[in-house]
């Protein structure tokens, strides 16, 4: 009996370390990003956020098994979701979706590892101007204060507005190793090794629980003075909206906090996570009944008048989820309509915008640190199972990925409005301009110095693009941070500590 539990952990055991060796292969091939990339645009800032000027881009993946023997447009048409099927028809018509770099027709047939390319003109969505602390900076360790709004690496929407780009063109960090995440919306602590070497020590002290990490938070109500050990499993409902809960059938995980100080309204919480699941601190504080603040996903009003506290039947999640999703969709939809764009423009249709979806991580990026598969990203288009992080497109099988648990997979339902708006209108005039466009933006680009972003044309608009039609309402403050901070990372012989951050200054004199 002892002999086959020791088998099969050592199997185990074996399992992992082959696991995380293809993940050390597969990071030595780009760990980072090189200066030549940060050429392809620039940045200005504009009332305290960061823009980035739109610019051409090319997604690029390779055909994957379930697409063999299918039409091009096909493909296109049911995995990517984000542009009608009239937008790819016209797309392959005028060469911006190619196969294996030639023109085909909506009707080719896909074969093995066809290279699918698709040229767009990208508009990111801005993010806070704040500066990027540099806690600590040694031969083969880079630690940073991460302000919240900044996605860790390239992702959905996001692309030179991450933290790796934002490193690599402020401070000429390039080919950084990624050690773990923090959510978008998260500030605090993140870590970068500048070497394969570090990269791997680091990580096995992660894989092993070797790193302890502290988190602060602000919660509604008066948290308990008592130190509460929170060992609720959670499970991922939906990978494609990012939510989580606490289920019996979900993974262990363990969550130890501490209240240190309450105003009569709000407490300020130190966390510390023992486990690295998605969302892990902010689904456990809700479930204990106290929800961080300003956390959009899980102090949402769909939760309940309790915010999910305790916990939810199971019948009631998917509505919870769908009420979420189609709040999000319908506030970005709101911004557009109640933008400077004139209204009958978008009655008559000009067209869907391919970033109302929310993309995943507009809402969802991990709270902890997560495992090694995290170390790399990519500027191409891997598959489901490859490790990388990428910035490319992912199809709708790769984010639709609904727990095992549940019997049945619910698709989100869409704002009537954004249906009628689709059905009505289902492609924005899209012509050979597109092509010439580009020709003159390149040109342009050439002749605006990379050091000057303030030279920045901010409305120059490309004919042919869904995005240029659009002009969407800048965020708002609320939608920038979240209370949720990573303050302290230690491991056994090292230790770093970010500042406090402005909503908890009041009780950084008394720690």
């Amino acid at each position: 009996m002892a002999d086959d539990l020791n088998e099969k952990k050592r199997r185990r055991k074996d399992k992992i370390e082959r696991k995380h060796k293809k993940a050390r292969t597969c990071s030595k091939k780009a760990p980072g990003y090189n200066v030549e990339i940060f050429r392809e645009t620039d940045y200005y800032i504009k009332n305290g956020l960061r823009f980035v000027k739109p610019y051409f881009f090319t997604f690029s993946t390779h055909c994957k098994g379930r697409w063999l023997q299918r039409k091009l447009h096909d493909v296109m048409s049911q995995e990517f979701q984000s542009e009608t099927a009239e937008y790819y028809k016209k797309a392959i018509e005028i060469g911006n979706i190619t196969v294996n770099g030639n023109q085909v027709n909506k009707d080719f047939i896909l074969q093995n590892n066809d290279l699918i390319q698709h040229k767009v003109h990208r508009h990111e969505p801005p993010v806070t101007s704040e500066k990027i602390q540099i806690i600590s900076q040694k031969d083969d360790i880079i630690v940073v204060n991460k302000p919240s709004s900044i996605p860790i690496h390239p992702c959905g929407r996001y692309r030179h507005n991450s933290l790796v780009f934002l490193l690599g063109r402020e401070f000429g960090f390039v080919n950084l190793y990624t050690i773990h995440r923090i959510d978008r919306l998260t500030s605090g602590i993140v870590i970068f090794s500048k070497t394969l070497t570090k990269a791997q020590e680091l990580e096995r002290q992660l894989r092993e629980h070797e790193l302890k990490k502290e988190y602060l938070c602000k919660v509604k109500g008066e948290f308990p003075s008592d130190v509460i050990r929170c060992e609720e499993p959670i499970v991922v409902v939906s990978h494609k909206v990012g939510v989580c809960r606490v289920h019996k059938e979900g993974k262990p995980c363990t969550t130890v906090f501490k209240r240190q100080h309450y105003d009569g309204k709000n407490s300020i919480v130190k966390c510390e996570p023992l486990t690295g699941r998605m969302h892990q601190i902010r689904v456990h504080l809700q479930w204990l009944g106290f929800p961080i603040v300003d956390d959009p996903l899980y102090n949402h009003v769909a939760w309940g008048d309790d915010r999910g506290k305790g916990g939810v039947e199971d019948e009631n999640v998917w509505k919870v989820i769908d009420s979420i999703a189609t709040a999000l969709r319908d506030n970005d939809v709101t911004q557009i309509i109640h933008s400077n764009v004139d209204s009958k423009r978008i009655t008559k249709g000009n067209g869907i915008d391919s970033n109302t979806m929310a993309s995943k991580e507009d809402i969802n990026v991990t709270d902890t640190m997560t495992s090694k598969e995290d170390i790399n990203v990519t500027d191409t288009m891997t598959s489901k199972e490859d490790i990388n992080v990428t910035d490319t497109m992912t199809s709708k099988e790769d984010i639709n990925v609904t727990d095992r648990n549940m019997k049945t997979s619910k698709r989100l339902i869409l704002p009537i409005n954004l249906l009628c708006w689709m059905k009505a209108n289902p492609l924005i005039k899209l012509t050979e301009n597109l092509i010439k466009a580009q020709n003159e933006h390149k040109r342009i680009d050439e002749r605006k110095e990379l050091e000057n972003p303030t030279a920045m044309i901010e409305d120059e608009k490309i004919p042919g693009c869904t995005e240029c039609q659009i002009n969407r309402a800048n965020p708002k403050p609320w939608e920038l941070t979240m209370c949720l901070h990573a303050a302290v990372y230690k491991g056994p012989d090292w230790e770093y500590r970010a500042p406090w951050p402005k909503w908890a200054l009041w009780k950084e004199s008394n720690t």
